[in-house]
């Protein structure tokens, strides 16, 4: 009779841990360029693959290129012992998504740590200066105010050490990668002067 009884409680136990759910953190940082620096707002996709299900989510960057999305997924470790992440982030230098895949073991608590970096390997036009400022934008809001991310994808034979963005609308910035919001909607010259040891340059 005591054998039985230890035996009853020992399947009740792994009965009631197969019941508790598996806790899965997925964050990073996603960055730009040469300068590494965080990308804000930008989308992060992630997929969990276990048995036949598939789980998926979207977040988006904070403002400093942080991510982070949870899940809560039931235990099915007396089915299968591991699970499957993909996780991925789109690069607008080269049209194509930077993908990751790892596979996690059925634990209680799963963290997951993938960095993304965008633009690594953007190649700039030849050219004959020492210098030329460039750079790349993106409306993320079409109703006021309008929010507008601004990345540098100038190119220096010295490293870029100072950044001057005119926003065409009064306002002004001297971070390599600025967030602007419009108050209004309308037609805005902007331009970056960028300043390195060897040369400035300005694009318009």
């Amino acid at each position: 009779m005591k054998k039985l009884f230890i035996g009853l409680v020992i399947g009740m136990f792994g009965l009631m841990n197969s019941m508790h759910g598996i806790s899965i953190s997925i964050g990073g940082k996603v960055s730009f360029g040469e300068t590494n620096e965080g990308l804000p707002s930008n989308e992060v996709e992630v997929q969990i693959f276990y048995g036949q299900v598939t789980r998926a989510a979207t977040t988006q960057t904070d403002r400093n290129g942080q991510y982070r999305i949870d899940f809560e997924i039931p235990s099915v470790s007396n089915i299968m012992d591991s699970l499957e992440i993909a996780i991925r982030t789109f690069d607008f230098c080269t049209g194509t998504y930077q993908e990751e895949r790892r596979a996690a073991a059925m634990e209680r608590d799963v963290k997951i740590e993938v960095n993304f970096r965008i633009c690594r390997t953007f190649d700039p036009p030849t050219v004959t200066v020492a210098c030329n400022a460039i750079y790349y934008f993106d409306q993320l809001s079409f109703e006021a105010p309008y929010e507008v991310q601004f990345l540098d994808l100038s190119y220096s034979n010295l490293p870029i050490h100072s950044w001057l963005w005119d926003f065409g609308d009064g306002q002004s910035s001297e971070e390599p990668v600025p967030m602007h919001q419009y108050q209004e909607a309308g037609t805005y010259q902007v331009s970056l002067t960028i300043t390195s040891d060897s040369c400035s340059s300005t694009y318009t």
